[in-house]
Parts: structure tokens; C-alpha cells; sequence
């Protein structure tokens, strides 16, 4: 997997963008569907997993969501009307929470008052992956966003950063779809 350095900020204006606009996507088929270990009765059917082949990871898409291209970004994204989730991998050269420690100052940094603190947690893949979780709003144009950023480490000091986004008056709907959808993400490289 090579990883191309892009700021988790520039990626949150352009989904921003994408998120008022709907522009910029174009549904993709999904070539590669597999079943996996994902405990019968959970409400995300294990039939869909996506494979990102070129990025060395997959997971399972909530049952109704689009995969889309978006050109601004490496990796396809899942999207369903206003909701998406993007993966951005990231090399951190520090301590893996002081990665996280790092983004959440270069938000609050760039955006200001704009940016809006809501909480911080670990988060574990069902493959026992060990991250962190964030969760946090960005108002741009009069309109707010709620953003949950799930940080999942890999090999080589690479950082998968899942960035999940819908209006707040949904976050607490939405927020175990995440939860449930991003606990489905497995490295697919044999050597993770």
C-alpha cells in the first residue's frame, strides 16, 4: 500500500463540499464480494464485503449504502444520500495517541470556533484491531456536520483513518451504524 500524504482537514472540506453538493461521485460495482466472520444476526449482512484491493483493506458496507469514486480521494467511499465514510491512510512518525492527539490539534488549529469537541474513546475492530475514536461537529456555511473519525493502526507506522460524517440532528442514529460498519474493517495484507 502506498500511502500519499493528504491533511485529514483537507479531506473533511472536500467531503464537506461533496456533502452539500452530491457532485464529484460516481458509482462503482462492487468486483469482489466474500463472506467472512462476522457473527450471524448482525444487522450488516456479511455477503457485502468491499475489498480496496490497491489500499490493502476491506469491510462490510451498510446494506442500502453506494460505493462511489470520488477524484479527490485514493480510495473509493461508501455513500448514502447525505451520509459517507472515506478512508484516508496516514504515517504517524509518533506514539499512535499522540497521532490522534496531533489531528485533533490541527483541527481545532484550522477550523477554529468552527470545530466543536465531543468525545474521544477507544474503539476494537472484531478482528481485535486497537484504535481510537473521535467524534466532533465543523460548521461551515451556516451548516454543521457531524464527524466520527475512527483511527485504526496497521504495519509500518501507517494509520487507517475512517472519517464517517452525517448532520448532527442524525448523529445518534448514525453512530452505531458507524460503530457496526467500521468493527467489520480488516487489513487484508497476509503480513498485517
Amino acid at each position: 500500500m502506498i500511502v500519499k500524504k493528504r491533511s485529514i482537514v483537507i479531506c473533511i472540506l472536500i467531503l464537506s463540499v461533496i456533502f452539500y453538493t452530491g457532485c464529484g461521485t460516481t458509482p462503482v460495482q462492487n468486483e469482489k464480494s466474500h463472506n467472512n466472520s462476522v457473527q450471524d444476526g448482525d444487522p450488516i449482512q456479511k455477503e457485502r464485503r468491499f475489498y480496496e484491493e490497491s489500499g490493502g483493506f476491506s469491510i462490510i458496507p451498510p446494506e442500502t449504502w453506494q460505493i462511489e469514486k470520488v477524484p479527490s480521494f485514493e480510495y473509493r467511499i461508501l455513500r448514502k444520500e447525505g451520509e459517507f465514510i472515506v478512508f484516508v491512510p496516514e504515517t504517524f512518525k509518533v506514539q499512535f495517541n499522540m497521532h490522534v492527539d496531533l489531528v485533533l490539534e490541527k483541527l481545532n488549529t484550522t477550523e477554529g470556533e468552527n470545530f466543536s469537541f465531543i468525545q474521544r474513546g477507544d474503539f476494537v475492530t472484531l478482528r481485535n484491531i486497537k484504535g481510537e475514536k473521535i467524534i466532533y461537529d465543523i460548521s461551515m456555511g451556516g451548516q454543521v456536520l457531524r464527524f466520527f473519525n475512527y483511527f485504526l493502526p496497521g504495519k509500518d507506522n501507517v494509520v487507517m483513518i475512517i472519517t464517517c460524517a452525517t448532520i448532527p440532528e442524525k448523529g445518534h442514529i448514525y453512530n452505531e451504524l458507524f460503530d457496526k460498519t467500521v468493527e467489520t474493517f480488516e487489513w487484508t495484507d497476509p503480513s498485517d
